[in-house]
């Protein structure tokens, strides 16, 4: 008996639409068909989260230490201090003289800037419910997390707007705000599917040092040792935060550079340093993709000890 292998309804979409010889037909078709897939991916990725969804006395977050709380929040600051910086340099003027050049819209540079902005508050907060895990809130307490997420950017975005009334920025590249939430909900709840299974590569929490906040002990002295980005060695952390920017997995990066994915996990996870071979690997493909010139840090040889020779009596 002879097995036939049936095409996927996918690919049977993209031959039909390979075959039409009308150039525009073919774009609209194909534009059409990615926004259908984009709709159905979404459609996929809220049904698979709202099987995890509480009911409404779910409280807002973990029953997290105060002072966990007070180091969360910090943590969202400096992601605020660093994002809204990057963000305000896409702005652009609303009255440009004719001697000077009008700035490109750009509006897939703005909306990757938006969603990495949003991936590090999701990621400060989420990392300190490591310990929470199995408790049966734990998607529930992610869920409220996203929301919050898309709540912070749309205020930042809309005092970015309203800061400077000299310029213009979603209108400038072209983006509204329900394309912006939309596409950054998607983005977030892949996320919290990645949390949900357990291989979002956590950093080691900060509620893990209060694991009991109801103690006097914990109360009168507790000590805080939350990691964030700017914790990590300078290669693996800039990597790491480039990789985000450009929204490639491990085994994207090591494709394209050339070298096996456990290669990479150990450049990540500084169990080893990258040589300045594959450094500059890292630097040209990540220029080539984000549009900028992208320099690592090189790291620092360590100084090997030479052992001194014993004479025996």
């Amino acid at each position: 008996m002879v097995c036939v292998r049936m095409p996927k309804k996918t690919d049977l979409v993209t031959a039909l639409i390979a075959n039409e010889s009308n150039p525009k037909t073919f774009l609209r078709r194909q534009r059409q068909h990615e926004e259908l897939e984009h709709e159905r991916k979404l459609a996929e990725i809220r049904a698979g989260s709202q099987r995890s969804v509480l009911p409404a006395t779910v409280t807002e977050r973990p029953p997290l230490h105060p002072l966990t709380k007070e180091g969360i929040e910090k943590l969202l600051h400096r992601v605020d201090q660093r994002h809204w910086a990057l963000l305000a340099e896409m702005r652009v003027s609303k009255f440009i003289p004719l001697d000077i050049p009008v700035p490109p819209s750009m509006p897939e540079h703005l909306l990757n800037q938006i969603e990495w902005y949003a991936s590090m508050l999701f990621k400060e907060e989420a990392d300190q419910y490591e310990q929470f895990r199995s408790n049966e809130a734990y998607s529930g307490w992610l869920l409220r997390l996203v929301e919050r997420v898309i709540a912070r950017v749309q205020g930042a975005l809309s005092r970015l707007e309203e800061g400077d009334p000299k310029t213009l920025l979603m209108g400038y590249h072209g983006l509204e705000p329900p394309e912006i939430e939309q596409s950054v909900r998607v983005m977030l709840l892949e996320i919290v599917q990645s949390y949900e299974r357990g291989d979002s590569g956590v950093l080691k929490s900060l509620a893990q040092t209060h694991p009991q906040p109801e103690t006097k002990q914990a109360k009168e002295s507790p000590r805080e040792t939350l990691r964030s980005e700017e914790d990590e060695p300078k290669l693996p952390g800039e990597l790491i935060r480039l990789l985000a920017e450009a929204r490639w997995k491990t085994e994207d990066i090591a494709e394209k550079i050339g070298i096996d994915p456990r290669n990479v996990y150990r450049h990540l996870s500084s169990e080893t340093a990258p040589s300045l071979k594959n450094i500059g690997r890292y630097e040209a493909v990540l220029s080539k993709h984000l549009g900028r010139r992208v320099t690592l840090p090189t790291p620092v040889k360590r100084q090997r000890v030479s052992k001194t020779s014993v004479k025996r009596p």
